[in-house]
């Protein structure tokens, strides 16, 4: 079966087949697809098969993205697939957004690695015409009226029954530790990396893994 991606960069088909789970990938702000890949080589030695789910993360709001998003889940959904989904960065709220738009059946397990669920200092502190062009830069920031700190707290485990992993990063300089915890109900594991290395990291991989798996961190 062929699925052909619903985001707005160069759309691919996509192979997805109903014997082995799918993990879909989102990656984060000023990034690309090919920050997934090492990850999602790696999941695919473990017996998975994976999509890249990208999107032009600069220029257009997170809940375009969202919408987006929850349309290629939907997509997933009436094929019959059963999924999972990994998101770094702004990508987990990307996720958050896509989750709050309807029940996915299909949907097994989220990991979330080093999202801002709080929002970030960095945003907050962006010169006002980078937030201007940069919608998200402004959506991000950690102001308590900022677009990320309006979305519901509830974790996509109370919304869609779905189990949800946050993996942060302790050398993490872009996303304090404290601003990737959801409402406490999540699985929770902080690894010694920074924002960025955590996509190349085998111990991230192998938690990333073991979640998908089991349900828990190892």
């Amino acid at each position: 079966m062929t699925l052909r991606s619903e985001n707005n960069i160069n759309p691919t088909p996509l192979p997805l087949k109903k014997n082995r789970e799918t993990v879909v990938l989102l990656h984060g702000y000023a990034l690309g697809r090919w920050a997934m890949w090492p990850l999602s080589w790696w999941l695919k030695w473990r017996g998975f098969d994976t999509v890249v789910w990208s999107y032009w993360s600069l220029s257009l709001p997170i809940a375009v993205h969202g919408d987006r998003f929850a349309q290629y889940l939907k997509k997933l959904e009436d094929a019959g697939l059963s999924y999972s989904i990994v998101a770094h960065s702004m990508g987990s709220i990307i996720t958050r957004v896509a989750l709050m738009q309807g029940s996915f059946s299909g949907l097994r397990r989220v990991v979330f690695l080093a999202p801002p669920n709080h929002g970030l200092p960095i945003a907050r502190l962006a010169p006002w015409i980078l937030k201007r062009f940069s919608p998200p830069l402004r959506e991000l920031s950690d102001a308590s009226d900022s677009y990320v700190n309006s979305l519901p707290q509830a974790s996509c485990k109370s919304t869609n029954g779905t189990d949800i992993g946050v993996i942060a990063a302790k050398y993490d300089l872009i996303i304090p530790i404290a601003s990737t915890r959801l409402d406490g109900s999540e699985t929770y594991t902080a690894l010694p990396a920074t924002h960025n290395s955590l996509l190349i990291s085998i111990t991230a991989a192998k938690c990333v893994d073991s979640f998908l798996a089991y349900g828990k961190f190892h």
